[in-house]
C-alpha cells in the first residue's frame, strides 16, 4: 500500500546535493529538521529557510526519507511567528533571547538596538539584523509567489519567475502575462488559459496575438530552418488563435517595425530577428577566413 500524501513543514539545515557550484539545479537532497527530504524545487534553498513540502515517506538503503513533489516557502504571517523565524536564522540568538526580545519590544521587536537586550550585542546583534533583512526578502518572495499561484501559475513557474525578475515580478507579469512564456520550460500554452484571464487579457488582446506569433514561429523553426513562409506562419497563427486575421497582420507589421521580426520580400518569408542576427553572425565568421 502506497504511503499517504502529507504536508510536512521543515527547516532546512543544509543542502546535501547538488553542490552550490551546480547551475540550474532542479532536484535536491536536503538535510532538514525532519530528516532527509528529496525532490524537485525551482530554487536552491538556504540554510534555516522554512519550507512546506508535499509528498510521502519512503526509504533508501534502509533509511527513512521524505520524497516531496512540491515545495513552497513557509513564512509566518503573524509578528510573533516572524520573530521566531528570524531568531532561528540568526546565529547566537536562542530561545531565551528570543523571549526577552519579545517581552521588551513586543510587536516592535525588529527595532531592537545593539545592547538593548543582555548579550544581544556586537556580532550577535549583527546576525539578528541580517536575519531580519533575509526574512523580509523571504516575505516579499512569498507574497509574490502567492500572487502568481492565485493567478493560476504552478509553484515551479512562480518560483522561476521570481528567480528571473525578483521584486519586480508582479509588475512584469501584470504588464504582460505572456512574459512568463519566456521562462525556461514554459511557453504560450502555459499562459493562455487561467493566467491570462486572471490578468484581464481577452482573446483579441494585442499581447496575446504577438505572443502567439512568436510561439508559432518558434514551433515552426524547431526543425532547424530559421525562415518560415508568410503563408505558413499566417495559417498556423490563425489555427492557434481561432481567427483574428487583421490583428495578426497588424501585429506582424508592428513587430517588423520594432525589430522583433525580420522579413524577406523576395521569398515572402519571416524569421525572428534574434535568429537572423545569430545566423548572420555565424555566416560572417565562417566567411572571414578565420581558422578554428
Amino acid at each position: 500500500m502506497p504511503e499517504p500524501i502529507i504536508e510536512l513543514c521543515v527547516s532546512v539545515e543544509r543542502v546535501l546535493y547538488p553542490q552550490e557550484t551546480v547551475e540550474n539545479a532542479s532536484w535536491f537532497i536536503l538535510q532538514t529538521s525532519e530528516g532527509v527530504c528529496k525532490g524537485n524545487m525551482a530554487w536552491r534553498p538556504r540554510p534555516q529557510e522554512r519550507l512546506r513540502l508535499t509528498g510521502s515517506y519512503g526509504s533508501y538503503q534502509g533509511k527513512k526519507e521524505f520524497k516531496f513533489t512540491s515545495a513552497e516557502l513557509d513564512i509566518p504571517t503573524d509578528s510573533r511567528g516572524m520573530l521566531h523565524y528570524v531568531c532561528e536564522m540568526a546565529s547566537g540568538v536562542g530561545a531565551a533571547m528570543e523571549a526577552q526580545i519579545w517581552e521588551a519590544k513586543g510587536e516592535d521587536w525588529a527595532s531592537v538596538q545593539d545592547g538593548e537586550i543582555p548579550r544581544l550585542t556586537g556580532k550577535i546583534w549583527c546576525n539578528l539584523m541580517e536575519a531580519i533583512e533575509r526574512a523580509e526578502c523571504d516575505r516579499a518572495k512569498g507574497a509574490i509567489i502567492a500572487e502568481l499561484l492565485k493567478a493560476g501559475a504552478t509553484m515551479n513557474m512562480a518560483a522561476a519567475a521570481y528567480e528571473t525578475w525578483g521584486d519586480g515580478t508582479i509588475g512584469v507579469v501584470q504588464s504582460n502575462p505572456y512574459r512568463l512564456a519566456e521562462l525556461p520550460n514554459y511557453g504560450f500554452s502555459h499562459v493562455d488559459g487561467q493566467i491570462r484571464i486572471h490578468f484581464g487579457i481577452g482573446d483579441s488582446d494585442p499581447r496575446r496575438i504577438r505572443a502567439a506569433v512568436v510561439y508559432v514561429l518558434r514551433q515552426l523553426t524547431e526543425s532547424g530552418s530559421t525562415l518560415i513562409g508568410w503563408e505558413d506562419l499566417n495559417t498556423a497563427c490563425l489555427a492557434k488563435l481561432g481567427g483574428y486575421q487583421d490583428l495578426i497582420i497588424k501585429s506582424v507589421s508592428e513587430m517588423f517595425e520594432e525589430g522583433t521580426l525580420k522579413g524577406f520580400k523576395d521569398t515572402r518569408s519571416v524569421s525572428l530577428a534574434s535568429d537572423y542576427r545569430n545566423e548572420f553572425a555565424i555566416w560572417e565568421f565562417l566567411n572571414a577566413g578565420v581558422e578554428i
